[in-house]
């Protein structure tokens, strides 16, 4: 995986009648409003699954760095190609909207602000979730979701997290040294927190009962400074658990062929998962 797929990649090239929209704080294409209204009025409201949704879009290309196309932080809606991050919080956006009756777009660029920012609320580039630790902290705090910590699997551990600050110059949006001062006290924040984890040799004990359909993976790395290296949804094929993701060595969103605990095995700085679960 490339471990920069949050690196700027601005993307400029569209299609005669797809111009992109600047509206509020919302930044998108008329073609992606359109199919997002069609996705929420596909569904009947009530106990949709992330995974109906998700399903969806399979085959849509891999993407990095969606979400830097603009020097003001607006809140990005984009279907045409995602990365992990951005697809796991359209389609949990989506899944809300959907289960709560709302069937607008706006309803939807709100709840994907909720979502992807720092207490539901884009202020700029510091108040992006950057990190999936904090991002699973502040979604859990907002009532959003909900970590899922089976007490005879997991484990803690102290983690210094920096590689932001560390490779500041990877990201476009630090442009000055106000805004790596504030990606620096996030990161000692994170870092002051336990870090809690299912180890991926106890992956395989992982049943329908502890992780659902829906679920959310945040796949946990030894990569120096990092937390979360990659994110999906938990879907079972026949009974076993396996990865439905954006995937960058495949480029496109798949059900991963492996089983998790397999797809965790082939790679070396994998070294275990975080679960949370989608509240209603």
């Amino acid at each position: 995986m490339n471990y920069f797929s949050l690196i700027s990649i601005l993307l400029l090239s569209f299609s005669c009648g797809n111009s992109i929209q600047k509206e509020s704080n919302a930044y998108y294409t008329k073609q992606d409003s359109i199919r997002c209204v069609e996705i929420l009025n596909s569904a009947t409201p009530g106990n949709l699954n992330t995974t109906d949704i998700a399903k969806l879009f399979i085959g849509t290309p891999y993407q990095g760095g969606t979400l830097d196309r603009d020097t003001v932080e607006r809140v990005v809606v984009r279907f045409d190609s995602l990365d992990c991050t951005t697809f796991v919080e359209s389609v949990s956006a989506l899944t809300r909207c959907i289960n709560n009756g709302d069937k607008d777009f706006n309803s939807f660029a709100k709840e994907l602000e909720n979502i992807r920012y720092r207490n539901g609320c884009c202020n700029g580039y510091t108040s992006r979730l950057h990190y999936f630790s904090e991002w699973i902290l502040n979604n859990c705090e907002m009532g959003i979701t909900e970590e899922i910590l089976p007490t005879c699997l997991i484990t803690a551990e102290n983690r210094t997290i920096n590689f932001m600050s560390r490779n500041a110059d990877k990201y476009s949006g630090i442009t000055n040294d106000s805004v790596l001062n504030e990606i620096k006290k996030c990161e000692t924040f994170l870092s002051s927190q336990s870090f809690t984890y299912i180890p991926k040799d106890k992956v395989i004990n992982l049943t329908p009962e502890i992780v659902q359909e829906g679920d959310i993976i945040a796949i946990v790395t030894d990569i120096e400074g990092l937390d979360i290296s990659h994110v999906g949804f938990a879907t079972y094929v026949n009974g076993v658990l396996h990865l439905l993701h954006a995937s960058s060595a495949k480029n496109e969103v798949i059900i991963d062929p492996l089983p998790l605990n397999d797809y965790l095995a082939k790679r070396k700085h994998h070294i275990g998962v975080k679960v949370v679960k989608p509240l209603k």
